[in-house]
């Protein structure tokens, strides 16, 4: 059939060879310039004979060779495309990978910095002095949670928007919210000097996001064994 499709394709090339068919043989019978006399009968049917022999056999090669250069042709542009295709997969999956690294990386940073929190607490003594070393350590620890936090939110917000149908990063967002509620009342309770309070608030906190950092875990474990495969 495809064949058949190319020959109807290229139907001047037959008029081509037909037209050459008839018109060679008589432009060689007919110009002495270049054969010096004309050829006699005998010649004449021994030069069709083999005319005849070699034009159709040229023409049939020709067409043949055509078809396979076409038809290789189409096999290495398909090849082509789909390398391209597997290339870009590929990039977009490491691209992801890599994004997953950062987003645990962080979780981790800001599961630390919430320990932080959580033992300055519990060992230091609530005195005056001990007080202001609190609040100054907490500070400290919570600006740079709040930072990343938001960085972060905002990112699993992106992914949830961009990949919609996965529930993965909808579960993510639900603990990055519920993790941000427990963030300001560390803020809260902490202006209010209320030590009780900030550590119950941080251990709330570290809890949602020992969850974030492991969901953020089984995401890149995920696309870790779908780029293997």
């Amino acid at each position: 059939m495809k064949l058949i499709k190319w020959c109807s394709q290229h139907k001047w090339t037959y008029i081509f060879f037909i037209l050459a068919f008839i018109i060679v043989p008589v432009l060689i019978e007919y110009i002495p310039l270049f054969f010096g006399q004309h050829l006699i009968k005998g010649d004449w049917l021994s030069f069709w004979g083999s005319y005849l022999g070699f034009l159709p056999a040229g023409l049939i090669t020709y067409i043949v060779l055509e078809f396979q250069f076409k038809r290789q042709e189409g096999i290495d542009k398909k090849n082509f495309e789909e390398q391209l295709k597997k290339q870009k997969q590929e990039f977009l999956f490491e691209k992801r990978f890599e994004d997953l690294t950062w987003a645990r990386n962080s979780a981790m940073s800001i599961w630390l910095a919430s320990s932080e929190i959580i033992f300055v607490c519990e060992s230091v003594e609530q005195s005056s002095e001990g007080m202001v070393f609190i609040y100054n350590e907490v500070t400290k620890h919570y600006n740079f949670i709040k930072n990343n936090h938001n960085e972060l939110a905002s990112w699993i917000e992106e992914q949830m928007t961009s990949e919609s149908e996965n529930y993965d990063f909808k579960k993510m967002d639900i603990i990055a919210t519920e993790a941000g509620k427990r963030l300001s009342q560390i803020r809260h309770n902490m202006e209010n000097k209320n030590v009780s309070e900030v550590l119950k608030s941080a251990k709330a906190f570290r809890k949602y996001y020992r969850e974030l950092k492991n969901a953020i875990t089984l995401e890149k474990t995920s696309i870790k064994n779908e780029l293997i495969d």
